[in-house]
């Protein structure tokens, strides 16, 4: 998991939200997301759900696919994650649109690290990121910085304003 948040409101109970960055398609994946999802639900006794991030359409397919851990008559039960990808994710590269709503900002800024929008969606992120209380935006960069080849993410955070 790159990144693990505690997460309620007054309409839903708290509960963990856990964020892997794929970068690969890597077959191990989905019983490695099973172990971690249940040791999260045991040490925390909270409710424990996962969101997959990924930046392309083909692999975010890929993820989406079910997985079964155990034999056709013995099922094992095995996440079946939701999953971010560019396909589904905005393109924010707007400041005020990026701080207006951070929750889907730092998704979108992992998901479209690869495509055409490389360069706008992280510095609108980085942007709206400087005038937001430490506490807020600490997850969110550190989310965005650990996506799955996000180099370029990293540099425009380390050097705002700065090409590559």
């Amino acid at each position: 998991m790159d990144t693990l948040l505690r997460l309620g409101t007054e309409a839903q109970a708290v509960f963990l939200p856990a964020v892997a960055a794929q970068g690969g398609e890597k077959p191990d994946k989905p019983a490695g997301w099973a172990y971690r999802v249940s040791c999260l639900w045991t040490k925390y006794r909270l409710t424990t759900a996962l969101l997959v991030v990924r930046q392309d359409h083909d692999a975010a397919r890929w993820v989406q696919q079910p997985a079964c851990g155990g034999p056709a008559r013995m099922p094992a039960p095995t996440p079946q994650p939701p999953v971010a990808g560019p396909h589904d994710m905005p393109v924010i590269e707007d400041p005020e649109e990026a701080r207006a709503d951070l929750v889907p900002a730092g998704p979108a800024a992992v998901t479209h690290a690869a495509g055409k929008a490389v360069d706008e969606v992280p510095k609108a992120l980085s942007a709206a990121l400087r005038e937001t209380p430490e506490d807020i935006a600490d997850p969110l960069v550190g989310s965005t910085v650990q996506g799955p080849e996000n180099r370029r993410a990293e540099h425009l955070r380390r050097n705002p304003g700065r090409g590559a």
